[in-house]
């Protein structure tokens, strides 16, 4: 009964970000939260850049940020599991700035606190992809 509960507030989740557009929540007090990409784009050491929607990416769905845990992991229901370990983790003046490293790419994550409204960049040597994101607290869920 709690895997249906939580697929189905997944799925409400997933159809309020993509009727509306642009679905984000203050972050402020909270140190977990629900993020989506919804715009990302892709860019090469050729010079060729491509904009895409963040899912045609092989990138999750949803991401759980745990501030305490320094986390970034994929829902419960989600059906291909991941995590990434962050090594900072920065609270100031309003935003929330997130950056690791995972096999051979570094990745950089600024939040709004106030707005949920984020900028993901992942980089490797030869490749950017630039995610556009929204996050909402979890607490509530």
């Amino acid at each position: 009964m709690n895997r249906l509960l939580r697929d189905s507030s997944l799925a409400t989740l997933a159809g309020m970000a993509f009727s509306t557009g642009v679905w984000a929540d203050s972050l402020v007090d909270s140190n977990n939260f629900l993020c989506t990409g919804w715009s990302a784009a892709t860019c090469t050491t050729e010079g060729e850049c491509d904009v895409t929607e963040a899912w045609r990416l092989n990138m999750p769905d949803f991401v759980t940020v745990d501030l305490e845990a320094e986390l970034l992991l994929t829902p419960e229901a989600s059906d291909e599991p991941r995590e990434a370990e962050f090594e900072i983790r920065r609270r100031d003046e309003g935003l929330i700035v997130l950056q690791g490293i995972q096999e051979d790419r570094a990745w950089s994550w600024v939040i709004n606190e106030t707005s949920g409204e984020g900028t993901m960049s992942i980089s490797s040597d030869s490749s950017n992809v630039t995610v556009f994101t929204v996050c909402t607290p979890t607490e509530g869920l």
